[in-house]
């Protein structure tokens, strides 16, 4: 059933790009992420001394779910999950690296924040998680990431039958001199 509804999916993600309208999307190369450059709507974060406020401009994260979906389809054991999309993310970097420095919208970018149920090892990377303020969007987010992990994670429905609760959403944050400091040194520069 996951692959019918991830065929389906693949075709219809021409139309949701073009409705998203995202200021980088790697759509033929094996970028993990997509970004939409915009105006932080939230409450004010200290993210490592540095404050995130209302109105700042951010790099909103997204994941490109069906290509991670495909290299998770791969992994033959819940564990190796992780690894693979750790990995995944990390190679994914680079680019959004080349994205912040090299494209006039990028540089505008004062912080990276993504909204995701998969905020375990976000911390590890050097993002700082935060709880979301309850409210409808929270909900909504939460019972639409859910969906999404039954979709496209391998083990999408175990997971969710066994933590279906402790999946909640989390803002992720990372400010952009951080991100840089941390894994600045391995971009690779694109030329057209």
């Amino acid at each position: 059933m996951n692959r019918l509804l991830l065929s389906a999916w693949k075709t219809g993600d021409v139309l949701y790009r073009k409705c998203r309208k995202f200021d980088f999307d790697d759509s033929k190369g094996d970028n993990i992420f997509r970004i939409i450059v915009n105006n932080y709507h939230g409450p004010d974060l200290q993210v490592r001394g540095t404050w995130l406020r209302n109105g700042d401009r951010i790099g909103e994260l997204h994941l490109y779910n069906y290509r991670l979906q495909k290299i998770l389809a791969n992994a033959t054991f819940e564990t190796q999950l992780g690894l693979v999309a750790l990995r995944e993310v990390r190679k994914s970097f680079p680019s959004l690296i080349d994205f912040m420095n090299l494209s006039p919208k990028g540089q505008s970018i004062q912080a990276l924040v993504g909204i995701t149920v998969l905020h375990k090892g976000a911390a590890s990377l050097g993002f700082d998680v935060f709880d979301l303020d309850e409210s409808w969007y929270k909900h909504f987010k939460a019972f639409y990431m859910r969906w999404m992990m039954r979709v496209c994670h391998p083990y999408g429905s175990e997971r969710f039958n066994s933590r279906g609760e402790s999946l909640i959403p989390k803002r992720v944050v990372m400010m952009r001199d951080s991100f840089l400091s941390k894994y600045g040194h391995k971009a690779i520069c694109v030329t057209n």
